[in-house]
C-alpha cells in the first residue's frame, strides 16, 4: 500500500489511512481540498484486500467522475444507499470496470465456473488477484459470502503495524 500513497501523492491525491470509527459502517471517503488537491481515507473496515482495493477505486471514482460538479463535496460511503445515491452506484460501477474489465467479466459470468481452479486462472489472465475476482462474485452473488474466502488476503493495513494512523502530507505538487 505505500506504493500506492506514492503514486497517489504525485497525482496529487493524499492517501490516507484511518481506524473505523466505532458504531460505523465506513469503509472510505473521498473530498477535495483545493484546486489540484484531494483526499482518499480507507478504514480497512472489512480488512481483506479486495475491500481495500474496491474501496481505493469507488473513492478515486468520486474524484474522477464526480469533480465539476460537486467540487465541494465530501463522499462517505456506507454500506447501506438511500434514495437518490446515484453517484455511489455511479462510483461502484467504475470501481468494479476498473479492477476487472467489463467484457472480461461478462465472458467469465456467463461461462458459469466459479471454482477455485477457474477463478485462480481468470485472475491470473486478467493480472489481478483471485480475491478480488471472489470479492465481486460475492457482492453480485454468483457465489455466497462464505464462498472461495480462502482466496483473499488479510488486507496490510499500515496502522496495525504501528499502532496509529499514517498522516499524510496534504501539501502534494
Amino acid at each position: 500500500m505505500q506504493e500506492a500513497v506514492s503514486l497517489c501523492r504525485g497525482a496529487g491525491v493524499a492517501l490516507v489511512y484511518v481506524p473505523l470509527l466505532p458504531h460505523t459502517h465506513l469503509s472510505g471517503a473521498a473530498r477535495w481540498v483545493g484546486a489540484r488537491k484531494a483526499v482518499i481515507q480507507l478504514s480497512g473496515r472489512h480488512k481483506t484486500s479486495d475491500q481495500v482495493w474496491f474501496t481505493f477505486c469507488h473513492e478515486a471514482a468520486h474524484l474522477i467522475l464526480h469533480r465539476t460538479k460537486n467540487r465541494n463535496s465530501i463522499f462517505v460511503d456506507e454500506t447501506v444507499f438511500e434514495d437518490g445515491c446515484e453517484q455511489e452506484f455511479q462510483a461502484d460501477e467504475w470501481a468494479g470496470d476498473f479492477l476487472i474489465p467489463k467484457d472480461a467479466w461478462l465472458d467469465f459470468t456467463l461461462a458459469g465456473d466459479f471454482g477455485e481452479a477457474s477463478v485462480s486462472s481468470f485472475a491470473a489472465g486478467i493480472g489481478i488477484a483471485p480475491g478480488i475476482v471472489v470479492g465481486q462474485l460475492q457482492h453480485e452473488r454468483f457465489v455466497s459470502w462464505s464462498s472461495l474466502n480462502h482466496l483473499k488476503t488479510k488486507a496490510e493495513l499500515p496502522w496495525e503495524a504501528q499502532g496509529r494512523p499514517i498522516r499524510v502530507r496534504e501539501d502534494t505538487h
